[in-house]
């Protein structure tokens, strides 16, 4: 599929790449373990969002945020590379359905009529929220709008 080609993939955004793809409960595994650290800025970077705004969709201050990239330890705790990567996922799920990254970073910042007016970004902070913008993707990608 081209349209995977042209967004980051979830692993690589997370810094969990491997030879092939993560099954889902490598995923959890590596999950649980901790996040590689760096996973907080590739996301964020993907996301096209700052810090202030990172900390916001994980719901966690902007503090914790700073002093995970600062710790000496190399990874995240279990908690925030949680939320890491459900906010990762739906940044990797967006560049797929609008086919580049670029597109899809712009789509999570626009209103959407299929979210109520509101911004995907803006609904991110909680497990109903994301699972409304992923219902609104899954509709997009199937061509079914109404």
């Amino acid at each position: 599929m081209i349209a995977a080609r042209m967004s980051v993939p979830l692993d690589s955004m997370l810094g969990v790449s491997g030879p092939g793809a993560l099954t889902s409960l490598e995923l959890h595994e590596r999950i649980s373990r901790g996040l590689p650290r760096e996973a907080l800025r590739r996301v964020g970077l993907v996301a096209g969002v700052l810090p202030p705004q990172l900390a916001g969709l994980l719901g966690v201050h902007l503090r914790t945020i700073k002093r995970a990239e600062s710790k000496r330890s190399t990874r995240l705790d279990p908690v925030l590379s949680d939320r890491l990567y459900r906010l990762a996922f739906v940044v990797a799920r967006a560049g797929e359905v609008m086919e580049s990254a670029e597109a899809g970073r712009r789509w999570l910042a626009r209103s959407q009529h299929g979210l109520g007016g509101r911004t995907p970004l803006s609904l991110l902070g909680t497990e109903a929220g994301t699972s409304a913008v992923l219902d609104l993707l899954g509709r997009i990608e199937d061509g079914n709008l109404a």
